[in-house]
């Protein structure tokens, strides 16, 4: 079996969704997922993808631990070197590398991974943020997913500062925007949540939690605050 072409499709999702498909001479794909986790990447993940194919091309996908390494040597002291978007690219090649393998192999990936540990997993709805910035908006939100049958759920409770939406930081404060909102928090200095932003965020957790009461749990992300 060799590696005939390595393909990618960006999705637009919360930021872009990088997904990479690896095909083979004997018509079986592999599926991967390059999660850069910074806004503008999908472009160099892209083109980074497009040189592991040239690199690829011809190998046997079944030789995993091989590869990674060919990759590895190739991309070692280029640009990215061996952080950021080039782990991304290999972490994304890999896992299509071992979906290859249990295709090719007729059994699902967790019988060569050690094991199966249970019959069925747990889903949670990520629900990102309200539609607004006010409890009464994460409470709806939260509502509709426990009516879709979820019970766990879990929600962004830091986005819009209300700091940051009243202009006090100026022009020079770094921000991230989705739908209007803004994601950064933090004082760019200090780097800390003052207590405006950190009762808004106990607000809309607790009309979360008043919203779904015994029907599931919440989990809430502050996103490295």
């Amino acid at each position: 079996m060799k590696i005939t072409a390595i393909k990618t499709s960006v999705l637009a999702g919360y930021g872009d969704w990088i997904l990479l498909r690896v095909e083979t001479d004997e018509g079986i794909t592999g599926l991967g997922e390059c999660f850069p986790a910074v806004a503008h990447a999908a472009r160099p993940v892209v083109e980074m993808t497009r040189v592991a194919a040239r690199v690829l091309a011809g190998e046997d996908p079944r030789d995993i631990n091989r590869l990674w390494s060919k990759l590895y040597d190739y991309f070692l002291g280029r640009p990215g070197s061996m952080a950021g978007l080039v782990t991304t690219v290999l972490s994304g090649i890999e896992i299509a590398l071992w979906d290859v393998l249990g295709k090719s192999l007729g059994a699902p990936l967790y019988r060569l991974l050690g094991g199966r540990y249970r019959d069925r997993i747990r889903v949670y709805a990520d629900c990102g943020a309200g539609e607004g910035l006010d409890p009464a908006s994460y409470a709806e939100k939260a509502g509709a997913a426990v009516a879709q049958g979820f019970t766990a759920l879990k929600f962004d409770i830091d986005a819009g500062s209300p700091v940051f939406l009243a202009g006090d930081w100026g022009e020079g404060y770094d921000a991230r925007h989705s739908r209007g909102i803004s994601y950064q928090w933090r004082d760019p200095y200090a780097k800390s949540v003052n207590h405006a932003e950190f009762e808004a965020m106990a607000e809309r957790a607790r009309a979360v939690r008043e919203a779904v009461r015994e029907s599931g749990d919440c989990a809430h992300d502050p996103r490295a605050r």
